[in-house]
């Protein structure tokens, strides 16, 4: 039906009047089905029970102030400083059992008294949420679970506690800090992150924090394979020797120290796995290890261009660097026939998708941020950057995107198994929304803005929810 025109347009003025007044509104209506897929997966409980018991700040108890700010960094907060403009929001601190958003003050003296004990229970909170998450996502059925280890720079404006100078593109000569995150690259969600000094070395820790992470997946999915990726920073005998222990397939980029490029450069038989790709296997024990590994070098012929580009350049007498050519080492423990050499290298490539996903904690979840100068503090933060983060991944794969498995992602890259959309769309069609809550005859309401889209979405949100919370609770009722 054609619709007149009087009906769509008029002349007015644009601008309309502001007024700032105390009606009970909210500009984060969606905060209220995150808030229920948190519970039913058991994180708002697991949180509850583990931050019961640690003093109060003020009149605060702890478990809200980490809620709040976990809801807070879901929908985009950058600072706790930013939570005074939403002071008077009807629902962000109602969903976080408060009756007031508190003062930046407040959220200070909590950054400030904040704990090892703090840091480790949210990091508990988070592998619980991961772990269950693959469980729903699959759980016994995934053939194998790949863990992506690296580090990240956050520099500092200041003196933070712990900060120290190290490695740092960012700012160089600045102190900084350098954690250590470990990805599961099935859910694209983080499970382990090690807050870190700025001059630790790319792999101070990695043995512990990988360690425990293997363990309690072995405990969780016993009949599941573990893999494990990482670059040439984690090449030392110690971390490989305990992977092997622990019966993980691994993929290492090696260090091409002059022993091993020597073997590389005078190998003559290589063989073609695709156009401008040769490679070949050999079996080396380095200096001071233990065992012999298996290795396979690959190289990559080069465009004219790129030729043309390193003409004149000085060459190191003991490694391969034929001008026409770029290499690439890998120290493996694949049993002989599970990864061709022709699918090892792009099994590897799959972990770009952590750096990017690393990228995203820290432009979108506020990872970069530094709350306080208490080492602590700063921990806890990252703690909740990072459970906002799988949080909000978690949301988008099992409610938004309803566990869809994705049609054309790549099996040999070992990528994100599962539809999920951008914490962007999620935040701007989901969590964003402007409402305002009427108190009912004693019953709060919360008013939304028409949309059928919107509204036909979250009838499927609350059934998917539903099922999560029954999953739960069956998985957690006792057998008959």
């Amino acid at each position: 039906m054609r619709v007149t025109k009087p009906s769509f347009s008029t002349k007015f003025k644009p601008a309309p009047e502001i007024q700032h007044d105390s009606r009970v509104l909210t500009g984060f209506g969606g905060v209220t089905v995150l808030s229920g897929y948190l519970i039913a997966t058991g994180l708002v409980v697991g949180l509850r029970s583990r931050l019961k018991n640690i003093r109060r700040v003020g009149d605060y108890a702890v478990f809200s102030l980490v809620y709040l700010l976990l809801l807070f960094i879901s929908v985009g907060g950058r600072r706790p400083g930013h939570l005074k403009y939403f002071g008077a929001d009807g629902l962000l601190g109602r969903m976080a059992w408060l009756r007031r958003i508190p003062a930046k003050s407040t959220i200070a003296r909590f950054f400030m008294a904040c704990g090892k004990e703090l840091v480790g229970y949210i990091g508990e909170a988070n592998v619980d949420f991961v772990v269950g998450c693959l469980r729903r996502l699959g759980g016994e059925t995934l053939s194998a679970i790949t863990l992506d280890v690296d580090g990240t720079v956050i520099s500092t404006r200041g003196h933070q506690g712990f900060a120290a100078k190290g490695y740092n593109p960012i700012k160089k000569g600045a102190r900084s800090y350098r954690p250590l995150t470990v990805h599961v690259s099935e859910t694209g969600q983080f499970i382990e992150i090690n807050h870190r000094p700025g001059d630790a070395a790319d792999n101070e820790g990695a043995d512990v924090l990988l360690g425990k992470t293997i363990r309690r997946l072995k405990r969780e999915f016993p009949s599941t394979t573990l893999r494990a990726r990482m670059d040439s920073a984690f090449f030392e005998d110690a971390l490989l020797r305990m992977l092997e222990a622990e019966k993980v397939k691994y993929t290492v980029v090696a260090k091409l120290y002059e022993s091993l490029a020597l073997v590389v450069k005078e190998c003559t038989s290589w063989t073609s796995i695709r156009d401008g790709v040769d490679a070949f296997e050999f079996c080396f024990q380095m200096k001071k290890w233990s065992d012999a590994r298996d290795f396979v070098a690959y190289r990559f012929r080069l465009s004219n261009k790129d030729i043309a580009e390193r003409e004149g350049e000085q060459l190191d007498l003991f490694r391969p660097n034929d001008p026409q050519y770029r290499y690439m080492l890998f120290c493996h423990n694949f049993p002989q026939g599970e990864m061709p050499i022709e699918e090892l290298h792009t099994f590897y490539a799959g972990r770009c998708n952590q750096e990017k996903n690393i990228g995203l904690l820290k432009s979108g979840f506020a990872f970069d941020q530094l709350p306080s100068k208490n080492h602590s503090g700063i921990a806890v933060w990252q703690k909740l950057s990072m459970l906002a983060y799988n949080a909000l991944t978690g949301f988008a794969m099992e409610v938004v995107d309803g566990a869809t498995q994705r049609k054309n992602s790549v099996v040999e890259k070992a990528t994100r198994l599962f539809k999920c959309a951008t914490w962007s769309t999620v935040r701007f069609l989901h969590l964003c929304v402007p409402g305002q809550l009427v108190n009912d005859s004693g019953r709060i309401v919360l008013h939304l803005p028409e949309s059928r889209a919107r509204k036909s979405d979250w009838n499927d949100f609350q059934i998917r929810i539903e099922e999560i919370e029954e999953a739960e609770l069956c998985r957690h009722r006792p057998a008959a």
